[in-house]
Parts: C-alpha cells; sequence; structure tokens
C-alpha cells in the first residue's frame, strides 16, 4: 500500500512539475512576443525618423536618454536601436516572415538577418527555430554548415513515385548526412 502511494506521490509532483515548466516556457515565449514587436515598432518609428533626415547623432542621444530612463533594461544601445530599425526594413515587405520573426529570440533574428539575404533561406531557418527550439549556437552552426541548401539538395519526391515495397530500400541509399566535425576526426 506504502508503496502504491510513494508512487502515486511521484507521478503528481512529475506532473505539477510538468505543468510548471510548461507555464514558465509559455510565459518565456510572450514575453519574447511582446519584445520583438516592441523592437519592430521602434524600427519602425526610427525608420520613418531617418527619412526626416534622423541619424547617427541623434539615434546616440536617444539611446542615452532610453538607457538613462530605464537603467535596468538591456538592448537600448545605438548599435541594437539600428538593427530594430534594419529588423523593421528587412521584413516589412513580408508578412509570412514578419509572423515568424516573433517566435523566435532576438539573437536568432539578429543572426538570420545579418547572415543570410534570402527570403526563402531565411524562411527556412527562421522555421527551423521555432520548430526545433535552436539556440543561437546551433543556428550559427546550422548557417555555418549550409543546412539550407542541404535540405534543398535532399528534397525527393520518393514517396509519391516509388512503390513502397522498395521504399525503404531506396530511403538507405540516401541516408541523412551529419556534421561530425566537433569530434575533430580526420
Amino acid at each position: 500500500m506504502a508503496d502504491i502511494m510513494t508512487q502515486n506521490y511521484i507521478q503528481v509532483v512529475e506532473t505539477i512539475k510538468n505543468h510548471i515548466q510548461q507555464a514558465q516556457y509559455k510565459s518565456l515565449s510572450l514575453v519574447n512576443q511582446q519584445m520583438i514587436q516592441m523592437y519592430w515598432q521602434i524600427g519602425k518609428i526610427l525608420f520613418e525618423q531617418a527619412k526626416l533626415g534622423w541619424g547617427k547623432s541623434i539615434v546616440e542621444n536617444l539611446s542615452k536618454d532610453i538607457r538613462s530612463e530605464y537603467p535596468g533594461i538591456k538592448g537600448f544601445s545605438v548599435t541594437n536601436l539600428w538593427y530594430m530599425k534594419q529588423f523593421y526594413e528587412t521584413y516589412i515587405g513580408n508578412l509570412k516572415l514578419q509572423q515568424l520573426v516573433g517566435e523566435i529570440a532576438w539573437g536568432q533574428n539578429l543572426l538570420i538577418m545579418t547572415k543570410i539575404k534570402n527570403n526563402v533561406e531565411k524562411e527556412y531557418y527562421l522555421t527551423k527555430c521555432k520548430e526545433n527550439g535552436w539556440s543561437r549556437a546551433v543556428l550559427e552552426e546550422e548557417i555555418k554548415f549550409n543546412s539550407f541548401n542541404k535540405a534543398v539538395a535532399f528534397q525527393n519526391n520518393f514517396i509519391s513515385t516509388l512503390p513502397a515495397d522498395k521504399l525503404a530500400n531506396y530511403r538507405m541509399q540516401f541516408k541523412d548526412e551529419y556534421d561530425l566535425s566537433f569530434l575533430n576526426l580526420e
């Protein structure tokens, strides 16, 4: 009887921990979405003000004023303010990408925005970050090893064109490619 109660208690603890972790993750995700929206709005303002002649010195003053008003909040350096403007400029014409950028962290957005020029490739990396929860370091490695082009090159129509009995055999012949460079093997 005591074993059943102990086992039940352990299951209840695990269930509660799972709910707490899910709530924490959802909260962080919502905070990130709000921050990305805020950066988008600031980028839009800077974009519009740049048309009126705002330049380096005004943005430097803006950065100082914001940081003095909100001393504990990071993200309002001169460089980051310019990134916000670039962020807005980069995605303003693409609604699909606009939706994706709000679902990943700022660091990943910056990396994709600054390293990837093609919108199809941007969509690939944004989607992969969202689906797989890639950290900035993982994303950087995926970009470095050109995972987009490898994924495109590996696309095939085996499922729709091959008989089911031969599909497994062909898939074995075209196994996934693995990056084992971190093993430092020759």
